[in-house]
């Protein structure tokens, strides 16, 4: 079983979070887009083989406005992950093959 799913709102927030969990991913996404509600079901089904020591973000971009603008996101879905702080991997969009290969490097590093 993966970690826990949270949805954080300010840019401390999420540092605070990144900096005290081993495994990340930040997943950017909003209400009103249609990509990010179709590729919701694969990301919760690949988050649920993640190992325990992985956790997500959840991150409403019309909500927390600082911290989009402080990752440059300039569209969702987007997701990275962060190992031990870190910045490591990113994926744009919601094409299946990217999210699972997004998913692949994740858990090896999570692994490792």
């Amino acid at each position: 079983m993966p970690g826990e799913i949270v949805e954080l709102t300010t840019r401390e927030e999420v540092m605070e979070y990144v900096k005290t969990h081993q495994v990340v991913i930040m997943k950017f996404t909003a209400t009103w887009c249609g990509p990010c509600k179709r590729s919701t079901p694969l990301v919760n089904k690949l988050f649920n083989e993640m190992p325990d020591n992985v956790s997500m973000i959840i991150v409403d971009i019309d909500k927390a406005r600082d911290i989009s603008s402080a990752m440059k996101i300039k569209s969702v879905p987007t997701m990275h992950n962060f190992i031990n702080g870190a910045p490591m991997d990113s994926v744009i969009g919601s094409k299946t093959d990217n999210i699972i290969s997004f998913f692949k490097k994740t858990k090896g590093r999570a692994s490792s």
